[in-house]
């Protein structure tokens, strides 16, 4: 049983019955099995004769349950101002706090009771304490936009400007529920306007952040500095970029923000802008002189961001304004790679048609083509070499798009590139083959495809492994049997001394070594180690 028939009478109000229980020997402070006291259960239930006859018979006025509600913050929380009094009266410590951090105070703000907030603060609340969930009964007051408490708690001395546990200041909490009352109201009782909270804000940041027009104009009218950058790196606005709001972007514009001002966090409003994919914010910051080819402080320019993410009208209004089509930004992507890792063709052809090199290798050594190869993207690799992609180009990461498309598995791709010319044999910068790329990765069909087109079976890399012991180190084992078929050497030993054998037998592919045996390996031909099959089994 979870109740005792005692906190089951109190939370039910029936005081005959729990006057019948006392008589019959129920102990007035035994906690249930929920955590809760007697009187507790009585007082948060708002039964008010229930708590004088529990005191009456002794109870503990300031005894915590289980559950830490105290008996005053249950009767605070339910606005029941005659138990408030009595249990006050009773001696009650009115900045107890409970369980979950709350103290009697706290929880009246939390729910707008004034005339129980008024009482406690006559009876020695302390206004400015922080309970145990970093809350001043203020900041809880300014969050639930209780503006007649408010008024109350600033006129009984709390402290307006105070920093509470959780970083909020009354101003910034205010701004987070976006009541602009509150706001002005805190404003003429003396709110610092430009104060980063213990969040790292600004009021104005976080008015900016949440798009509350009416709450921005009220604080740049009382002197928020609109070019101000907060702890976290943000102006007011790259603030208003994220949300995307046009009018309050506009707003701060025409009181001075600067459209090119880089804030702390690397971010231009522009940038920030084509990020989130806002077209007509894009627009507005550009007829407002945003710079389009700047860079931000991670590198990137507004047209490779808008590229990345995909949205065709910013790339192609950036275009437009004469943002560079192949300006490498300070990531090295050009804005033609960063489209074909997302695969955007819309994007890729819009940026054929204004110029782009599809050749051209970026910082980070890629070709478009091996980019879009690699991500697996047929229609726009397609594109990319009827404009003259060469298909045999080797990258400076010297990748070739064969190898990078068996490394994006799609079959599609490969044969398209076969099509139209590429070397099925030529090594990358580690020597690999594609068919030993699409050995590694276990694309059995694409590995299939490459020996019909004339892929030599036993070449090895720069490292002299083979294609077989590729697919048998990574344990493929239709692979292994595919490669086989067509002739692969399974007594090959390549340049770190491996054979088909024991690499399978290194990974403990059982099967793969059965197959071998059973294809004819020789079981006593030793590694570079000296070790033979024979070794392993006696291990």
């Amino acid at each position: 049983m979870r109740q005792t028939p005692l906190t089951a009478a109190c939370s039910g109000g029936n005081e005959k019955i729990v006057q019948l229980l006392i008589e019959k020997g129920s102990e007035i402070n035994q906690v249930d099995g929920l955590g809760q006291i007697p009187l507790t259960a009585a007082c948060s239930g708002g039964n008010e004769n229930v708590v004088w006859l529990l005191l009456d018979k002794g109870n503990d006025v300031n005894q915590v349950g289980d559950i830490e509600q105290t008996h005053l913050t249950g009767a605070c929380s339910i606005g029941h101002e005659e138990i408030v009094q009595l249990l006050i009266n009773r001696g009650c410590d009115v900045n107890q706090v409970d369980g979950i951090g709350q103290t009697p105070l706290t929880a009246a703000c939390n729910l707008g009771y004034d005339k129980i907030l008024q009482l406690l603060i006559d009876k020695g609340s302390d206004v400015n304490r922080v309970d145990g969930m970093g809350q001043t009964p203020l900041t809880v007051a300014c969050s639930n936009i209780s503006e007649k408490i408010i008024r109350v708690l600033i006129d009984k001395g709390s402290e307006i400007n105070k920093i509470n546990g959780i970083g909020l200041t009354p101003l910034t909490a205010a701004c987070r529920v976006v009541n602009d009352k509150i706001v002005q109201l805190l404003l003429d009782k003396g709110s610092e306007v430009n104060q980063v909270d213990g969040m790292r804000q600004t009021p104005l940041t976080v008015a900016c952040s949440n798009g509350s027009e009416k709450i921005i104009h009220v604080l740049i009218d009382k002197g928020s500095e609109v070019n101000q950058v907060d702890d976290m790196g943000q102006t007011p606005l790259t603030s208003a970029c994220y949300p995307g709001s046009d009018k309050i972007v506009q707003l701060l514009i025409n009181k001075g923000s600067e459209v090119n001002k880089v804030d702390g966090m690397g971010q231009t409003p522009l940038k920030a802008a084509c990020y989130r994919g806002y077209d007509k914010l894009v627009q507005l910051l550009i007829d407002n002189e945003s710079a389009v080819n700047q860079f931000d402080g991670m590198g990137q320019t507004p047209l490779t961001a808008a590229c990345n993410r995909g949205y065709d009208k910013i790339v192609e209004l950036l275009l437009d304004k004469g943002s560079d089509v192949n300006q490498v930004d300070g990531m090295g992507q050009t804005p033609l790679t960063s489209a074909c890792y997302p695969g955007n063709i819309t994007i890729v052809q819009l940026l054929i048609d204004k110029g782009s090199e599809v050749n051209q290798v970026d910082a980070m050594g890629q070709t478009p083509l091996t980019a879009a190869c690699y991500g697996g993207h047929e229609k726009i690799v397609h594109l990319l070499i009827e404009n003259g992609s060469g298909v045999n180009q080797v990258d400076s990461i010297e990748q070739t798009p064969l190898t990078a498309a068996c490394n994006g598995g799609d079959k599609k791709i490969v044969q398209l590139i076969i099509n139209k010319g590429s070397d099925v044999n030529q090594g990358d910068a580690m020597g690999q083959t594609p068919l030993t790329v699409a050995c590694y990765g276990g694309h059995e069909k694409i590995v299939q495809l490459l020996i019909e087109k004339g892929s030599h079976v036993n070449q090895g890399d720069n490292m002299g492994q083979t294609p077989l012991t590729a697919a048998c180190r990574e344990g493929h084992e239709e692979i292994v049997h595919l490669l086989i078929e067509k002739g692969s050497d399974v007594n090959q030993v390549d340049d770190i001394g491996q054979t088909p054998l024991t690499a399978a037998r290194y990974r403990g592919n059982d099967k793969i070594v059965q197959l071998l045996i059973d294809k004819g390996c020789d079981i006593t031909s030793a590694d570079a180690n000296g070790k033979t099959t024979l070794t392993f089994f006696f291990m």
